[in-house]
């Protein structure tokens, strides 16, 4: 459940003891890395994190901790916290996160917080945190954009999509991709709409050959009284 995960995930924060993240699994909602997880100088590393940090604004939200060595669980797929990798705060550049997250991702998301934290057992050193709270559904999705291609930023021209599942970041697919703006930016209006006129096509469906068999029968005498009239026409 989300709410387990993202609790315990905010008891610890809140303690400061990061030593009880040891042993925590990675899943939709937390994801761990070691101290210098992206190189912020390189534009590929900056790809990473707006893709990280937007796959869990277009899912339900979560936690990127940095400070923790993982280790790999073969039989689930996935990570758990084996150790703490505190740092110092000067080696953890808020500013620098913040904007570079603002500029590899629109729209903004709404109450991100990126900070550090001092661990309560070792004077200086501590993690990072990146939260991403639940984003309202009518802001998503949220577009990767200043992509790269051979180190050049095509602006404006290619953009990409992540979503978190399970304990993975991501990228759609082009036919997910397609698939998601061709049907999932429309308003709830818009939505309805389209239901009920998918529910109009089945009823009219059903209902053709009752619609047909009244048509005749309402247009049957017209038919014949013009039938009368040339009749009567032809033999003036």
């Amino acid at each position: 459940m989300p709410e387990e995960t993202t609790e315990r995930v905010k008891q610890i924060l809140e303690q400061r003891d990061f030593s009880q993240f040891i042993g925590l699994e990675e899943d939709q909602w937390f994801e761990a890395k070691g101290k210098s997880p992206y190189d912020l100088d390189t534009a590929r590393d900056r790809y990473e994190l707006a893709k990280d940090v937007s796959s869990f604004a277009n899912a339900e939200g979560g936690f990127i901790i940095i400070g923790l060595e993982m280790e790999q669980l073969t039989d689930k797929m996935t990570e758990k916290a084996a150790s703490t990798d505190l740092f110092c705060e000067e080696e953890f550049p808020i500013e620098k996160y913040n904007g570079i997250i603002k500029e590899h991702v629109y729209p903004r998301i709404k109450d991100l917080s990126v900070k550090w934290l001092e661990d309560s057992n070792h004077a200086s050193l501590g993690i990072g945190c990146i939260e991403i709270p639940p984003q309202d559904q009518n802001n998503k999705l949220f577009l990767i954009k200043n992509v790269v291609e051979d180190s050049n930023i095509l602006k404006q021209i290619v953009f990409g999509i992540a979503q978190r599942a399970h304990s993975s970041n991501n990228p759609l697919t082009i036919h997910q991709l397609h698939q998601k703006i061709k049907y999932g930016m429309s308003t709830e209006s818009e939505k309805l709409t389209r239901i009920e006129d998918k529910v109009d096509l089945v009823l009219e469906a059903s209902h053709e050959s009752q619609r047909r068999a009244l048509y005749e029968e309402i247009n049957a005498p017209i038919t014949k009284l013009e039938n009368r009239i040339k009749r009567i026409l032809s033999q003036e």
